[in-house]
């Protein structure tokens, strides 16, 4: 199936999710509002375990009503908190990038803290005439990072 923005389909091994609606994609990753669970899905997997929804099913106005808006309010599936903020760990070691922990969809991804995130003075601080980047070095720059450097809210925890 070609997923589609918009379109109203059904979980192939999931029946009792009903019928669903593709509120987004991002990257590799398709949101979509089953009732009133959103579900993210990868791409690869959601075009083969998603089928578009029949004239019967779209009969029932219920699944035809628009749920919270995709991306920047959707949480952490570890700390609850939205991935469109920046979250460091308790430590103090670890930063989560909010462009990438958006572009997850399902976790804060962090970075050691502060060598991944470089400083901009627009980003000013109390004691400082800049701050840190909310944005990885690697996101900024448009390029993958480095394996093994990223770790994942769950891992981690943040405060």
């Amino acid at each position: 199936m070609k997923i589609e923005e918009g379109a109203f389909v059904r979980h192939v091994t999931k029946p009792e999710w009903g019928i669903g609606k593709i509120e987004g994609i991002n990257g590799e990753s398709v949101f979509v509002r089953f009732t009133n669970q959103l579900k993210t899905l990868k791409l690869s997997f959601a075009e083969r375990l998603l089928e578009p929804a029949s004239a019967a099913d779209l009969a029932d106005k219920t699944v035809l009503r628009a749920g919270p808006a995709v991306g920047r309010t959707m949480a952490c599936g570890a700390c609850g908190r939205t991935l469109d903020k920046s979250r460091r760990s308790a430590d103090g070691l670890w930063k989560a990038c909010a462009r990438c922990s958006m572009n997850d969809g399902t976790e804060h991804i962090l970075y050691p803290y502060p060598d991944a995130f470089g400083e901009s003075p627009s980003h000013p601080r109390e004691d400082e005439a800049t701050g840190h980047q909310n944005d990885c070095t690697w996101c900024r720059s448009g390029r993958a990072a480095a394996a093994g450097t990223a770790r994942r809210c769950g891992d981690i925890g943040t405060h």
